[in-house]
C-alpha cells in the first residue's frame, strides 16, 4: 500500500529523540511493507524555526517539506495564514508531482485535524486521482479558540459559535466527506459530531515509548520523602498553573514536606516564577525551563505524582503528556472532566480536582503527602494503564491494521 501522511506539527526524525505520533505511524507502516510519504511543514511548530530540507535516504520513509511562512505565536493571524498556505501548497505540489508521475498515487491519505483547510484540498486529490481520506482528530477546532473571548463560559460559547462559524463549517464538511476517522480521544468524536456518520472509526491515544522510561527506573527506586509532584509541558493560557502554586502554599501552611518540579516554558513562565517568590516557595518549587525529552524522562523517574492542571475552556481531552506520566508509574492529579477523569478513576490511577480551586488541589495533594504509599499503589495502576492504552508499540500497530483494512 502507498500511504501519505499529512501533518505539519510533529517533529520529524533527527529534530529530537521523542518519537511522536506520525513518526511512529510512518515507522509502523514501513515495517508492514508499505510505502510512506510524510508531508510536513518547512516551519518547525515547536521550535519556531525553518527546517533544513531532510537528506534523502536517512529515513525508511520519505519526508516532504511544504514551504510556508513562519509565525511566532500559536494564536495569531500569521499562524492562520501559515495553515492555509500549507494546505493549498500541499495540494498544488502534490498534484504536479502526481500529474508528472514523479510520485505514485496514494492508496490512502491520513490527515491530521487541525489544520482545518487540509480536508478540502485533499478531497480534490481524491476526486482527481482516486484515494481514501482518513481524518485523524487531534484537537477541538475551533472550540479551543473560545477561551480567548472575554466573559463567562456560556458567553464564550455563544460568541465563539458566531465568530468561528466558518471554521465550524469546515470541520463539519470534513467529517461528512471522510472515508474513515481516527482520533486521539472519544471526546473529539463527540466534539466533531462524528457519531452522526457511519464511516469506520478508531481511537488511538497519543502514545509513548515505555522503554524510554524503563531505562530510568521509577519512584520505587528513590527515597519516598520528600514526596515530589511534577508538571511537564507548556506554560500557556490553557493551563491552571497559578492554582498549583497557591495550592502548594496551602499545603506548606499545614506543615507538609513536599516538592514540585515544573519543566516547560511559555508566556506564563515569568509570571509563575514571580508568584512562587511572592508566596515564599523557592525552597519547594523548582522551574527547570524547557528540557530535552531524555531529561523529561529522568525528571519523571525521580518524581512521585504528576500534575495535569488544565482549564475547562481549553477543550483538551487527553493531552500528550498523559502517556508519559503513566509510563513513569505516576498517578495523576487531573482537572479535566469527562473521558480522562473516568479513565483515571476506573483504573485507580489518580485523583480529580476542581480547576481554579487551590483548596481542591491542595486536598488532592495532601492525600498523597500524608499517605505516600497511595502514590506507590496508584503508580502501579498507572503503569498498567500505560501498557494497555498508551504504549506506542501496541496502539500504533493497531491503528495501522485499522487503516490497512479500509
Amino acid at each position: 500500500m502507498n500511504i501519505w501522511i499529512v501533518n505539519p506539527f510533529d517533529q520529524i526524525p533527527r529534530e529530537g529523540n521523542h518519537e511522536g505520533r506520525y513518526w511512529s505511524l510512518s515507522r509502523e507502516f514501513v515495517k508492514k511493507g508499505h510505502s510512506v510519504m510524510w508531508w510536513t511543514s518547512s516551519f518547525d511548530h515547536l521550535l519556531k524555526t525553518q527546517r533544513t530540507p531532510p537528506q534523502a535516504g536517512i529515513y525508511p520513509f520519505i519526508v516532504r517539506l511544504v514551504p510556508v511562512p513562519p509565525y511566532s505565536k500559536n494564536v495569531s493571524l500569521k499562524r492562520i495564514v501559515n495553515h492555509h498556505l500549507f494546505a493549498k501548497r500541499f495540494f498544488v505540489i502534490a498534484r504536479q508531482e502526481l500529474e508528472n508521475k514523479r510520485v505514485a498515487v496514494p492508496d490512502k491519505i491520513l490527515l491530521s485535524i487541525p489544520p482545518l483547510d487540509l480536508p478540502k484540498y485533499s478531497f480534490k486529490i481524491r476526486k482527481i486521482f482516486g484515494t481514501k481520506i482518513i481524518l485523524d482528530l487531534q484537537d477541538a477546532w475551533p472550540e479551543t479558540f473560545y477561551r480567548w473571548i472575554p466573559g463567562n463560559q456560556d458567553f464564550k460559547k455563544r460568541i465563539g459559535r458566531i465568530l468561528f462559524a466558518g471554521y465550524k463549517n469546515k470541520s463539519k464538511d470534513a467529517i461528512a466527506h471522510a472515508d474513515a476517522i481516527t482520533a486521539v480521544a472519544n471526546t473529539y468524536l463527540d466534539v466533531y459530531g462524528a457519531d452522526k456518520y457511519s464511516v469506520p472509526k478508531h481511537i488511538a491515544h497519543l502514545g509513548t515509548r515505555l522503554e524510554y522510561q524503563d531505562k530510568q527506573g521509577g519512584p520505587a527506586d528513590i527515597p519516598i520523602l520528600p514526596l515530589t509532584f511534577a508538571y511537564v509541558g507548556s506554560m500557556s493560557k490553557n493551563y491552571d498553573l497559578e492554582t498549583v502554586i497557591y495550592a502548594a502554599s496551602i499545603c506548606r501552611s499545614r506543615g507538609a514536606n513536599f516538592r514540585i518540579k515544573f519543566a516547560g516554558s511559555g508566556p506564563k513562565s515569568e509570571h509563575l516564577i514571580q508568584i512562587a517568590e511572592e508566596e515564599k516557595l523557592a525552597d519547594i518549587i523548582r522551574f527547570y525551563g524547557f528540557l530535552p525529552f531524555a531529561e523529561v524522562v529522568s525528571l519523571l523517574a525521580n518524581s512521585h505524582v504528576a500534575l495535569n492542571p488544565i482549564l475547562p475552556e481549553s477543550y483538551i481531552a487527553v493531552p500528550n503528556k498523559i502517556g508519559d506520566y503513566l509510563a513513569a508509574n505516576l498517578p495523576i492529579i487531573n482537572s479535566i472532566r469527562g473521558e480522562l477523569e473516568a479513565m483515571l478513576k476506573e483504573n485507580d490511577a489518580g485523583e480529580y480536582y476542581i480547576a481554579r480551586s487551590a483548596s481542591s488541589l491542595a486536598e488532592a495533594m495532601m492525600g498523597y503527602i500524608s499517605n505516600p504509599q497511595k502514590a506507590t499503589a496508584q503508580g502501579k495502576n498507572a503503569r498498567r494503564l500505560a501498557e494497555s492504552a498508551f504504549d506506542q508499540n501496541r496502539i500504533y500497530p493497531e491503528m495501522v491494521r485499522f487503516i490497512e483494512a479500509l
